[in-house]
């Protein structure tokens, strides 16, 4: 029996290694990120948003007026980082579309997510965070 899985697997890597170089990298091309238009560095503003919110949530210490945030995007793949309340790095992880539409989001503690989703135009981000009881308008440009 176990001359038959050594066997079988001898096999097995002799045909792997026997492809023509010609499929390997076009396996290689399908799997290598791909730079998008949007690739860059942004920065900007969280500034907290009226709508939805009771006026109590408003004066919450939690719910400042506004953070700085900065937003970097490579092969498509989104990370957008703030400090909260406390001063605490939040990062956001996610993704934009060849249309520029924006979804990311962050695992808080407790396993639920904070979510961000917005869109880019002429080198600018606006979109809309949720964070807890806490609504933020995001615009980060492109530097």
């Amino acid at each position: 029996m176990k001359q038959h899985y050594v066997v079988g697997s001898l096999l097995a890597f002799a045909a792997w290694t026997l492809q023509p170089a010609s499929s390997m990298a076009q396996m290689a091309a399908q799997t290598a990120p791909i730079a998008t238009a949007f690739d860059g560095n942004y920065q900007g503003a969280l500034s907290l948003s009226a709508s939805g919110l009771s006026t109590d949530n408003a004066y919450r210490s939690k719910c400042v007026e506004g953070r700085p945030a900065t937003m970097t995007i490579r092969n498509g793949a989104v990370f957008i980082e703030y400090a909260n309340w406390r001063g605490h790095k939040l990062h956001y992880r996610g993704r934009v579309d060849a249309a520029g539409a924006v979804n990311a989001y962050h695992r808080n503690g407790d396993g639920t997510t904070a979510n961000l989703t917005g869109r880019i135009s002429n080198n600018v981000l606006t979109g809309n965070m949720r964070r807890a009881d806490c609504a933020y308008t995001a615009t980060l440009t492109r530097m």
